[in-house]
């Protein structure tokens, strides 16, 4: 730590050591259990969907959770709070996996958003990092020690004696019948080793992995970044394919040392095969969509959409556009506003009690067009725009609500169609159909003994 350093850190009352601040540790000053739960539950939102680190945590969800624990436990000790996890066991439990410092950075990417996300100042973000950070060499440990002492015996020793331990080409054609069966079967990999083409594809590929694994064949395909630039293949899907050519080296009889051996020559390729967008993650990006309420609490819930929905029928009743739909005796004005609300909720994330099938024979006799729902879209935009509902927020309503056209529309749309082909079929067969000139009369009387009586109408 320089001079400066120093001095910044003796204003602000810190202990190098510990973190802590003013007499406070990282535990006091995170708040207590409570936020660390969040911090953690935040940066397994991430994590989980995270494809550079996604293989070690990709669990049944009972496992998942634990690890949520174990991880809480973990950091509230770590951050000066009551010990309950043993941090002795952190290389032993990691030493069999191959987490490199490339995972781990990627690890405390998340831990950082998260740190962040839950309105941890900086300066306090930065001690959890660096905290944090002092578990890496426990983590990697056994990743490095393993893979530095097969590549430096790969080095000094070449090929030749992997190559026979394989069995040579017999023995590698061998292991890659077992390996296509197994990556044809994992529902992580296998919708990459399908096709017409997977005959060729393994044969192309056996032929690599005998260069690569010390044969005297020569590879002379396309270039691994040329095959795989369209394949979009994550470090997870690269860390899934080695998972299972590590069980197959083991299966055909490769002693540990020899398996290490030849994941540090299949590793030599990552950079080849992972497709590079995929590692530009954007992790604010993810955490953030993963922990955003649904639509429907953001609004507020159903006393929001209650709300909304009164106000747009009560528009709609002063609105000549639509004005003949909505005029309804008082007990079937409630029973349509609590339907709407109902659908509402449902189709923006909420509960609903409303059953969709029920629309369409609901609206199918009504003459509702287009124009009607699109005016009704209308005055719910105006209403959602006085009651501050965020603009953003408000559009998601809009399109949510798109889905209800076919069903209220429908019925307009297939009589009209009828109609049309009726129509077309000659004029006179409808006069015929409506009673010739003694039919229209009696139609007309009857709408106009309605009309006079109709209280919105009877005025013309």
């Amino acid at each position: 730590m320089s001079v400066v350093h120093h001095i910044l850190a003796r204003e602000r009352g810190i202990s190098a050591a510990q973190k802590i601040v003013d007499g406070r540790t990282i535990f006091e000053r995170v708040g207590g259990q409570m936020v660390v739960e969040s911090i953690v539950e935040t940066m397994f939102s991430g994590i989980l969907r995270d494809p550079r680190v996604l293989f070690f945590f990709s669990m049944e969800a009972a496992r998942v959770e634990k690890l949520k624990e174990m991880m809480v436990m973990f950091l509230v000790g770590l951050f000066g709070g009551p010990q309950k996890y043993d941090a002795s066991t952190i290389r032993k439990v990691h030493y069999p996996l191959n987490i490199t410092d490339f995972h781990v950075d990627c690890i405390l990417e998340n831990l950082t958003v998260a740190c962040e996300l839950n309105d941890l100042d900086a300066s306090l973000a930065d001690d959890i990092t660096e905290v944090v950070s002092r578990a890496r060499p426990s983590v990697t440990m056994g990743c490095t020690v393993r893979l530095e002492l097969a590549r430096k015996r790969t080095e000094s020793a070449g090929t030749q004696g992997l190559w026979s331990q394989l069995g040579e080409s017999k023995g590698l054609e061998a292991f890659v019948d077992r390996l296509y069966d197994s990556l044809q079967a994992d529902e992580r990999v296998k919708h990459f080793f399908a096709g017409s083409k997977l005959e060729e594809l393994k044969r192309n590929q056996c032929t690599y992995l005998k260069q690569v694994f010390g044969g005297t064949v020569e590879y002379d395909g396309r270039d691994l970044p040329t095959i795989h630039a369209n394949i979009r293949v994550s470090d997870f899907h690269f860390d899934s394919f080695l998972e299972l050519a590590l069980r197959e080296f083991g299966n055909v009889g490769l002693d540990p040392d020899a398996i290490d051996e030849c994941i540090v020559l299949l590793e030599t390729v990552r950079d080849s095969v992972v497709h590079p967008s995929l590692r530009d993650h954007d992790v604010r990006k993810v955490q953030e969509a993963a922990n955003r309420k649904p639509l429907y609490d953001r609004l507020g819930g159903e006393r929001t959409v209650t709300m909304v929905v009164e106000e747009v029928y009560g528009r709609a009743l002063t609105d000549d556009r639509l004005r003949s739909f909505f005029e309804k005796n008082k007990a079937k004005v409630q029973s349509i506003k609590k339907k709407m609300a109902q659908y509402i909720c449902g189709a923006i994330g909420g509960p609903s009690a409303y059953d969709v099938a029920d629309m369409k024979p609901a609206h199918y006799s009504m003459n509702i067009t287009s124009f009607h729902f699109d005016a009704v879209i209308e005055i719910l935009r105006e209403v959602m725009h006085q009651m501050d509902i965020p603009s953003g927020d408000a559009a998601q309503v809009s399109r949510a609500l798109q889905g209800a056209r076919e069903n209220v529309c429908t019925g307009y749309i297939v009589r009209t169609e009828i109609a049309k082909r009726s129509l077309a079929k000659g004029s006179d067969q409808m006069f015929r159909r409506l009673g010739e000139s003694e039919g229209l009369a009696r139609i007309f009387d009857m709408v106009y003994s309605m009309a006079v009586n109709d209280q919105r109408i009877k005025h013309f």
